[in-house]
């Protein structure tokens, strides 16, 4: 078995120079620099604009239809191990007897990861742009999974109870603006369509800013909670055991099963075990249940990904 550490130094270089840059944003938002308003903006920056703008670049000038042909399959062990977590954190959400205002959040909180914001800046560091299409096809199995089961599950625990699994609105909310983007590149690539060379080169010189903004928006949302906000209970240290162990142990024995390219392997092994999704606490705020305890998941989450992420790697080239 090779033993590849230098992807783990990689990846723990790769963590300090994102928490520098979240670090950045801590201290100009002390300083009183982003209003509401610019908070906003830099929200709808990356979500509408920067990240499809990549994505579309990105598939649409590194991959040709037979490497899509090969990845194709990749698609489901996600889909497996999600499912499987999905069980298991219904189960433990039950045996526990967690809150029913927390249930959903409980439960998202153990499955689902921050595939795009964290994972894609991540991967790129780590393995370079032929780790996108890897990145997208958990990202895939990830967002499919989140806007209908797990928004049905947080909407069962508030004012949305009854709302159905799969929906016009669900459908609108698994095509989001990433999602979309990476659509519009895969159909340009099924068509044998190239971008001219000044339109790629806009998509990916606005691509090329969502890492900073990403993380200076992490900043930003941890100095407004504050560190004295952040607590650990049981129900958060349970989620944090399935969010950082039972999700990456759940696709490292899934993969088993499958004949996985090595760098496939190892990105989904990232892919699974990284913070929280940073949409939760926006979906408990919807849905009337616990916004606050949410918010401090996804920050506390965010902030032991400064020492889950490099040990995700470490684990990803031990097992690999």
């Amino acid at each position: 078995m090779h033993i590849d550490l230098s992807v783990t130094g990689h990846a723990v270089e790769s963590v300090l120079t994102f928490f520098l840059i979240g670090l950045i944003g801590y201290v100009l938002a002390g300083r009183g620099w982003f209003t509401a308003d610019a908070r906003e903006m830099l929200s709808k920056l990356v979500t509408l604009v920067a990240l499809p703008l990549y994505l579309i670049h990105n598939i649409n000038s590194s991959m040709t239809k037979s490497e899509l042909a090969q990845l194709a399959y990749g698609v489901v062990p996600p889909f497996i191990s999600i499912l499987f977590m999905l069980c298991l954190g219904l189960a433990a959400a039950r045996f526990f007897g967690v809150p029913r205002l927390r249930r959903g959040i409980f439960c998202d909180g153990i499955v689902f990861s921050n595939t795009m914001y964290i994972g894609l800046p991540i991967n790129l560091a780590l393995f370079g742009e032929k780790a996108v299409p890897l990145v997208l096809l958990y990202y895939f199995a990830n967002t499919l999974f989140f806007w209908s089961v797990g928004n049905y599950l947080m909407a069962a625990d508030g004012d949305n109870s009854g709302q159905p699994i799969l929906s016009l609105d669900t459908l609108k909310k698994i095509l989001t603006p990433s999602m979309l983007g990476f659509i519009i590149g895969l159909v340009l690539l099924l068509l044998d369509v190239r971008l001219p060379a000044f339109l790629d080169n806009t998509a990916r010189y606005m691509g090329n800013i969502t890492t900073p903004l990403v993380m200076l928006s992490i900043g930003i949302t941890i100095q407004r909670i504050g560190f004295s906000g952040i607590r650990f209970d049981r129900d958060m240290l349970l989620m944090f055991f399935g969010r950082f162990v039972a999700s990456p142990a759940s696709i490292i024995l899934v993969a088993g099963f499958f004949s996985l390219p090595e760098m496939m392997h190892k990105v989904f092994i990232i892919q699974a075990a990284l913070p929280m999704m940073s949409t939760l606490p926006i979906l408990a705020i919807f849905h009337n249940i616990d916004g606050e305890y949410a918010t401090v998941a996804v920050s506390a989450s965010t902030l032991a990904g400064l020492v889950t992420i490099p040990l995700s790697a470490l684990v990803a080239n031990l097992v690999v």
